[in-house]
């Protein structure tokens, strides 16, 4: 198993400032995203819709927001030593984790059947809003490419990796550390209903990123997890 190999001078109350910063990251995203939504409703003259359906110009504008915020993270969790030499090191072969996050998605919703809920597709719809053609290509480039790059960098190498820095360098530590990473990025969906969910791939993700040491792994599994959720969707409506 390889992990971010840390200096004997960073200690874990550098891996709990970075752990901090990207929580604030967290905070600082929500709210740019909330300014750069209104200055696009601004410019476009108009506001979301109603039947709290997302127009793609809406969903672009928030997302730039979030990913500005999360930039703040993942920016000093780099300065700090937290990526690994080989971290961005990409092989062919990782596009063979997209099948992961497909599968990821159905064992997570076969894992739902039980429980009878209702809506879970509403995240999708709401991004999702009109259903055009360049729409949801717009979408698809939010969802399946830079919301896994910019989540994977600040929930995976900067929250997880400040916390395996702050936490004992033992097995119960990186357990711990997989847990509580998982949670944050559940919790910080904002999806009640998702949040069992989007934690148990959260723990995937995590895994996979102390096993590989590597970027691209876990954001291809998480691109494979969204893109499947999205062509689902659209196949549904397509028949309908």
């Amino acid at each position: 198993m390889s992990e971010t190999r840390v200096a004997p001078h960073q200690s874990r109350r550098g891996g709990l400032v970075i752990v901090a910063i990207a929580l604030g990251a967290i905070v600082l995203g929500q709210v740019v995203a909330v300014l750069t939504g209104a200055l696009a409703s601004a410019v476009a003259g108009g506001a979301p819709s109603a039947t709290g359906q997302w127009p793609a110009w809406f969903t672009v504008a928030t997302e730039i927001g979030i990913w500005a915020g999360f930039s703040l993270g993942f920016a000093v969790a780099y300065r700090r030593g937290i990526f690994s030499v080989g971290a961005w090191a990409w092989r062919w072969s990782d596009l063979a984790f997209l099948w992961v996050g497909v599968v990821a998605q159905i064992v997570v919703g076969i894992l739902y059947l039980p429980f009878h809920l209702h809506d879970l597709n509403g995240p999708v719809v709401k991004v999702m809003g009109s259903a055009s053609v360049i729409h949801t290509l717009v979408i698809a480039a939010v969802t399946i490419v830079g919301a896994p790059l910019f989540e994977e960098l600040l929930f995976r190498w900067a929250i997880f990796g400040g916390l395996l820095r702050a936490l004992p360098d033992s097995r119960l530590g990186r357990v711990a550390a997989v847990l509580i990473s998982s949670a944050i990025f559940a919790g910080t969906h904002f999806e009640l209903r998702q949040f069992a969910g989007l934690f148990l791939v959260g723990c995937l993700l995590a895994v996979l990123r102390l096993i590989t040491d590597r970027l691209w792994p876990s954001v291809l599994v998480h691109a494979g997890f969204n893109g499947i959720a999205l062509v689902a969707y659209v196949v549904s409506k397509a028949h309908h």
